[in-house]
């Protein structure tokens, strides 16, 4: 999938969460009373899986360099 799609796919998805909470506010006016536990995951999952997710991303496509420095000294020749 391109990336300029998955982007847009990912902010629509957000944007509709974000508008199906504003909607959801205004028809029910009273405070959320959510348990502890419910908080602490939407405050520290998204940005532990974002942290997993960039440490280990990395290491699966890691370069030596070689392509590199090969194009490099045949562009010299």
């Amino acid at each position: 999938m391109p990336k300029p799609l998955l982007v847009s796919l990912i902010w629509l998805l957000a944007l509709s969460i974000s508008a199906g909470f504003r909607f959801w506010g205004k028809s029910q006016p009273l405070p959320l009373q959510a348990p502890t536990l419910v908080v602490w995951l939407f405050v520290f999952l998204p940005s532990t899986l974002l942290a997993v997710w960039l440490t280990l991303a990395p290491s699966q496509r890691v370069d030596s360099g070689a392509r590199q420095s090969d194009l490099f000294d045949r562009e010299s020749r």
